[in-house]
């Protein structure tokens, strides 16, 4: 985990606030991959309890992430860093719900 390198320094981006874009984007692609392995175990996995796993894993996952640079050297945990974990992952899951249930309710041709 990249957290748990010491000393790390963020890259110098002259974007404001880029280190939370980038959270945000790490928990959005993990977000993507966690829906998609929970919807597809023990077969069919119904829509609201996969975002619900999903977004379970994700929340416990950045938690643990966050925690962990507490005993890195150089490195402390960051409520914001959380929040902006969450909201990457959430918002992408909450696209692939959307879309899920849209595929569900259109009609076969």
């Amino acid at each position: 985990m990249v957290s748990a390198v010491p000393h790390l320094k963020s890259p110098e981006l002259r974007i404001l606030a880029a280190d939370k874009v980038a959270h945000c984007l790490e928990y959005a692609l993990f977000a993507l991959l966690a829906y998609r392995s929970f919807s597809h175990y023990k077969g069919e996995t119904r829509p609201n309890l996969t975002f619900f796993l999903s977004l379970g894993l994700l929340a416990i996952f950045a938690l643990v992430d966050e925690l962990l640079q507490t005993w890195t050297p150089g490195r402390h945990p960051d409520v914001l860093d959380y929040f902006f974990d969450l909201v990457g992952g959430t918002v992408v899951l909450l696209y692939l719900l959307w879309r899920q249930g849209r595929t569900a309710a259109a009609p076969n041709r």
